[in-house]
């Protein structure tokens, strides 16, 4: 397991910890004396949302290699909710930013981005500017209004406002020796996608299919050079404060 993933399972391991104990010190809402009085306690229209996705690598032959316990998506974002029946049925904006980490095997058959096969470590990182906007149905409520069987699907789009291509490796005289490159030309400005999530309560299980290409269709190509199939699939856990 890479660090990445130990930083993740840790981290999802406080807020679950601290979601736990918030959940366990609320006092239940005393029951809505009215319909009038129910709808004001459901008028719940913001949630904040922390979303992890982890790669699905991908089955065909051009498809590239990934770590998939260290690549994926990191999103966080404010949820502005849209009521549109009874609250059962809604819309879900959810402006936010999204980190995504591309973290490659190693494998002496890949020619990207170099036919060497002594790196240690090769990753893509890049930063979107995202908005998903998804329609959800409450299967079931608490007496408060708040969501406690939900089910959501939706589409996404962002804009990447930043990347970064890492390497670290073994030269001929055995030296480590680390590459940073930032703002990589050969990356799409552009990324969309569907997603569909299924939650009890505050958390949800959360899968998101990218549409968009990762490269520029038109790249600049150099001999050895090539550019493959990214696994477009991501599944992970999102979480609502």
């Amino acid at each position: 397991m890479g660090k990445y993933f130990i930083s993740i399972c840790l981290f999802w391991a406080a807020v679950f910890g601290a979601g736990s104990a918030l959940f366990a010190q609320e006092t239940p809402a005393p029951p809505a004396a009215t319909d009038t009085a129910r709808t004001e306690v459901n008028s719940k229209i913001f949630n904040l949302i922390v979303n992890q996705g982890f790669v699905v690598n991908g089955t065909g032959i051009d498809s590239m290699p990934m770590r998939g316990s260290a690549s994926g998506s990191f999103f966080i974002g404010g949820g502005f909710i849209i009521n549109l029946y009874k609250q059962k049925l809604g819309l879900r904006l959810t402006p936010g930013y999204a980190w995504y980490r591309a973290t490659y095997e190693s494998t002496g058959a890949k020619t990207f981005p170099s036919a060497s096969d002594s790196f240690q470590l090769e990753r893509h990182r890049m930063g979107f500017f995202e908005v998903p906007v998804g329609l959800f149905y409450n299967f079931k409520t608490e007496e408060d209004g708040d969501p406690e069987i939900f089910a959501e699907i939706g589409g996404y789009a962002g804009y990447r406002t930043g990347s970064v291509y890492k390497t670290r490796g073994t030269n001929a005289e055995g030296q480590e020796v680390t590459t940073t490159v930032k703002n990589v030309g050969d990356l799409e400005r552009f990324r969309y996608g569907l997603f569909a999530r299924a939650g009890y309560k505050w958390f949800a299980l959360h899968a998101a299919y990218r549409l968009s290409n990762v490269w520029l269709t038109t790249p600049t190509q150099r001999e050895g050079y090539v550019y493959p199939k990214m696994p477009a699939l991501e599944v992970g856990l999102s979480l609502f404060l």
